[in-house]
């Protein structure tokens, strides 16, 4: 680890080369952000079959697309737009994090289109807790 941050270190100190001094900033914004954008980007590669989501310390939450969802009464299938704009289980999640969107079957790509980090951040952190209230719920 002292090898790594005494490289980034000279990198962020070498002046000659401004193509390595970005390098050095941009590998650590990344480092910081790294497993938000790790979840948003498996949530944005779902299919219609399974949604699945890794997270770097080992865990994983695997969701069936094409069963019913078995948290509401609504019969409609578990699917990423039913999980991110329609199950009620996750509505007070969602107008916590979505409250200032303006989001539905339409433009749900402007909500998986990452604009800044603060969207990112939102995004993350609704899937996050949607993930955790699934677990609880369907004791996984």
């Amino acid at each position: 680890m002292f090898y790594i941050s005494k490289t980034i270190a000279d990198i962020n100190d070498a002046n000659f080369c401004i193509r390595y001094n970005s390098f050095g900033r941009l590998y650590q914004n990344f480092k910081s952000i790294g497993p938000t954008i790790r979840v948003v980007s498996q949530l944005r590669l779902s299919c219609n079959k399974q949604i699945r989501i890794w997270f770097k310390n080992g865990g994983s939450h695997s969701i069936d697309s094409q069963s019913i969802c078995t948290l509401c009464s609504s019969n409609e299938n578990e699917d990423l737009i039913h999980l991110l704009l329609y199950c009620h289980i996750y509505g007070p999640i969602r107008a916590h994090y979505f409250s200032e969107l303006n989001i539905n079957e339409n433009n749900i790509h402007e909500l998986l289109t990452i604009k800044s980090k603060y969207h990112l951040n939102k995004l993350y952190f609704y899937i996050i807790e949607l993930l955790k209230l699934r677990a609880f719920i369907v004791n996984e």
